[in-house]
């Protein structure tokens, strides 16, 4: 079993989260000569050794954007290929897109979030009947819709 110091293993740490964040997957990136198994590299980052969680974090979203732009780069490059290469294209781009999604869903997930607040930048809070007080339901029944804020 080889020991590293804290500085060799922040050496390798940088050098794997690099190739992961220019779009290679951790298994390659720790395949390359002189670097650790995949295994010791996520140990270090699960016990977040030497600050390792959020250098992998930032490598894992940077990854995501990489993935992007290489499907502009794969679907600019299928001009005039057949119909073989462009399906092949399409398959490549279905692969990225669909990590893109899951390493930073909020820029590249299908799903839409709205966020409504009211006038003074707080969340809406739905109240129901049952938390209503007698009078906030009789408001509204008479239609004023008094009461109706969710203050309770």
């Amino acid at each position: 079993m080889t020991t590293f110091t804290d500085e060799q293993i922040l050496a390798l740490a940088t050098a794997i989260c690099g190739d992961i964040a220019s779009g290679m997957s951790a298994v390659k990136a720790c395949r390359k000569k002189g670097r650790v198994a995949r295994s010791t590299f996520m140990l270090w980052v699960q016990e977040d050794r030497l600050g390792m969680q959020s250098l992998y974090k930032a490598a894992t979203k940077e990854r995501a954007h990489a993935f992007a732009e290489e499907m502009v780069d794969i679907a600019d490059s299928v001009k005039g290929k057949s119909a073989d290469e462009i399906q092949a294209a399409k398959l490549r781009i279905d692969v990225r897109k669909w990590n893109a999604a899951r390493m930073e869903p909020s820029v590249y997930g299908d799903r839409v979030r709205t966020e409504l607040a009211n006038a003074d930048a707080q969340p809406f809070r739905l109240t129901t009947a049952q938390e209503m007080t007698d009078d906030q339901l009789a408001a509204i029944a008479a239609g004023s819709g008094c009461g109706t804020s969710g203050q309770a």
